[in-house]
């Protein structure tokens, strides 16, 4: 593979080029692999570009996924890739899978996305395990009786690693409704996020940068127009955003999801000298990793939940009576949540920042990092023997439970150049502007509510 990853066309119409495969070589070889019931996963160990977009037709076409470590060291990842190759080598796993989605008359299958082949009307995948997703979107085709329910069936026909073979099934019954209320009223958020985040990162692929962000801002305009045109009831000029309760944080995620990675490039001002890794390659896995994964991981995975470390409550980092470790708090991502005598911890699926504010109580940082007082910008969290470290490393341990990748704890002093990479992630700050990436929560809001006002006219 030829090096082509041009930071020259990172933000620009043209950056989209860079995510598309520069050969067929790997899809062709993926096909073959497919027909053969292998599943490629791959483990990329960078220091430097890889043309992941060329690379991942394997585990596109295979049904597998990426495992990227950038810029990478054993003393930093090597828990993480112990923790990963173990969970990708002993999950529940099914073997030469074939799926099919079918419906009850009046709703059909629109389209099938994810890493997958798709011959007819079935899926076929070499293996699917447990860390998987793919998204199945059904069309309202005729009508339906209200007196009556609605089925979708998904079938499964694997094999087990004993080689029997098996059909596993899933039936899901709906009620129908004539009332477009109730559909808001009963809507799924996680599922809604879920395509729209999807789609627009497709898009994102495939046209102009500008023109996926307005894709995925008009998804979320059309929902809530439906929503004011046909079920707000008094006065529909009031001036306020009406949104239906279910779908309430939507607007967030969406703004969240124009912010991050897969839409807009992160600023070189919050890129660290010594960072080596590719924003080209990091686009191709964070895609990779939203197609691949299951609906709960979705909402932390654009906007990270920020806890606050130093003041936990009497049972925060403790097991309940359920076996659950008890979770701090989560906090809005605004930078007043930054207080400077404080240690927040973000968790953003696939890292952890631990934030040390610069007034810090010595008592915590000698609990947390045996030290009395921050001396350069390298700090790294200790396993020490006393009850504040436990319950830290307790938390910790409670957010990756029963993840599909390990988060490492990334330490960030603050007003070090390390901090822009936590800071870009306060999706709710910005600054007045026309793009929809550099505006805050407020302004998006205000521009939001202007585009449905202008849909219905």
């Amino acid at each position: 593979l030829k090096p082509r990853d041009a930071t020259s066309l990172y933000g620009q119409d043209k950056e989209p080029t860079l995510q598309q495969p520069q050969t067929d070589f790997y899809r062709i070889l993926g096909e073959k692999m497919a027909s053969q019931y292998i599943t490629v996963d791959l483990f990329l160990f960078a220091r430097n570009y890889l043309d992941l977009a060329t690379l991942d037709d394997l585990p596109r076409m295979t049904g597998g996924c990426i495992y990227y470590y950038p810029s990478f060291s054993v003393e930093q990842h090597i828990e993480k890739l112990y923790y990963e190759l173990h969970r990708n080598m002993t999950r529940e796993t099914a073997f030469d899978c074939v799926i099919r989605v079918r419906t009850s008359a009046g709703i059909d299958v629109d389209e099938y996305i994810g890493h997958f082949i798709q011959k007819g009307p079935d899926i076929q995948i070499p293996t699917i395990d447990s860390d998987k997703a793919f998204l199945v979107t059904l069309k309202h085709d005729d009508s339906l009786d209200e007196r009556s329910w609605a089925y979708v069936q998904c079938a499964l026909l694997y094999s087990t690693k004993a080689g029997q073979r098996r059909i596993r099934v899933h039936t899901l019954s709906l009620p129908t409704t004539k009332l477009l209320s109730n559909v808001f009223k009963f809507s799924d958020l996680e599922s809604v996020l879920k395509y729209i985040s999807v789609k627009g990162s497709l898009a994102w692929l495939s046209t102009k940068p500008t023109a996926a962000i307005e894709k995925t801002i008009n998804f979320c305009v059309s929902i809530f127009a439906a929503y004011k045109k046909h079920c707000v009831t008094g006065n529909s000029n009031s001036g306020q955003l009406v949104l239906p309760e279910a779908l309430k944080l939507l607007p967030l995620y969406v703004l969240s999801l124009i912010k991050s990675r897969l839409m807009v490039p992160l600023p070189v001002k919050y890129l660290p000298s010594f960072s080596h890794f590719s924003q080209s390659d990091l686009r191709t896995f964070m895609h990779d990793f939203l197609m691949t994964q299951p609906l709960h991981v979705i909402a932390p995975f654009l906007y990270g939940r920020l806890f606050a470390i130093h003041n936990l409550r009497e049972r925060d980092g403790l097991v309940n009576r359920h076996g659950i470790i008890k979770l701090p708090p989560v906090l809005r991502l605004g930078l007043e949540s930054l207080e400077p005598s404080g240690v927040y911890l973000m968790d953003t699926v696939i890292q952890l920042f631990l934030w040390v504010g610069k007034s810090v109580d010595p008592k915590i940082l000698m609990d947390l990092f045996g030290i009395d007082r921050i001396d350069g910008s390298f700090l790294k969290l200790q396993l020490l023997e006393n009850p504040f470290n436990a319950r830290v490393h307790a938390i910790i341990q409670g957010i990756r439970y029963n993840r599909s990748v390990f988060p490492s704890v990334q330490v960030v002093v603050q007003g070090t150049p390390l901090e822009g990479q936590i800071l870009s992630r306060f999706v709710e700050e910005g600054f007045k502007s026309k793009l929809y990436s550099q505006m805050d929560y407020v302004d998006f809001l205000c521009n939001l509510y202007k585009s449905i006002q202008d849909s219905l006219w």
